[in-house]
């Protein structure tokens, strides 16, 4: 029987390519809080240990699968049976999550992010109006193609990614869940899981009464962003369009309290992250 310590080991072992190492990483059998645990992918599975003195832990993980090179995923996203088959984040995610998008644990709890053993990508649940999960976000932290993949649960339902922050009446569009949950903490998000709305989508944002929705996809998105404020603007109580210097998920978090204060017009009394 495969232990919850096992799936951890595979989760993250199974995105290492043949005979890689990954080490400098928290033991999850002694959980002393040192950087002692490595992890090696081998041929016909997983091998593991802990350095630290007091715990010196190993072992072995056999992978169904053997130790092939992982085979890119077919096509950009997928619609089917969304299986939720996930294990929390090691540091390396973590560490990952940090430096490209600047997601801390606050974020990483409130999107709920954790790391898909069936697609050994990091997931990024999908969040309804209501705040259910109906799919998911898949990506890779290593050279697969393509980089990222959709897969939600029913064919009818919406790719937005909604975001709420307690009694907050602004709303804010952005391109990626990234962008959404940093700006999650200063007031309502949504991502668009792209830079594509329909009547569908603006209607769902246009439902959830926000007194000012602030259109703001990426910096490379400019011509885009002003045509979907002038397209679906007008279904909002009000709105307003916004081009951001850099992409949200890109600033710092000093560069994104200026910005969310200067630009778009939010007070900054703390941040929320429930």
């Amino acid at each position: 029987m495969v232990s919850s310590k096992d799936v951890m080991i595979l989760g993250v072992g199974g995105s290492l390519g043949l005979h890689e190492q990954l080490s400098g990483q928290e033991c999850p059998f002694c959980n002393s809080g040192e950087k002692s645990f490595s992890i090696t992918r081998e041929p016909t599975g997983i091998v593991y240990k802990c350095h630290r003195n007091k715990c010196g832990i190993n072992g072995f993980v056999r992978t169904a699968g053997g130790g092939e090179s992982r085979p890119a995923v077919e096509g950009k996203s997928k619609v089917g049976v969304w299986i939720r088959a996930a294990t929390p984040l090691m540091e390396v995610h973590k560490d990952w999550l940090y430096n490209h998008w600047k997601l801390e644990d606050r974020h990483i709890r409130k999107g709920g992010i954790e790391f898909s053993l069936a697609n050994q990508r990091l997931m990024l649940p999908i969040y309804n109006a209501e705040g259910t999960a109906v799919g998911a976000s898949f990506r890779t932290i290593r050279e697969y193609t393509p980089k990222s993949i959709i897969c939600m649960t029913d064919i009818e339902a919406l790719c937005l990614s909604f975001y709420k922050n307690g009694d907050s009446r602004v709303g804010i569009i952005v391109e990626d869940q990234a962008s959404a949950l940093r700006a999650s903490m200063y007031c309502n998000s949504v991502a668009l899981l792209g830079v594509h709305m329909d009547a569908l989508r603006a209607t769902q944002i246009a439902r959830q009464g926000w007194e000012r929705v602030i259109f703001c996809l990426d910096k490379d998105a400019f011509s885009k962003n002003i045509e979907l404020s002038q397209k679906w603007g007008s279904m909002m109580k009000k709105y307003v369009t916004v081009c951001p210097p850099k992409d949200l998920k890109d600033m710092t978090e000093v560069e994104l309290q200026g910005f969310m204060k200067d630009s778009c017009g939010i007070t900054i009394e703390g941040t929320k992250d429930v």
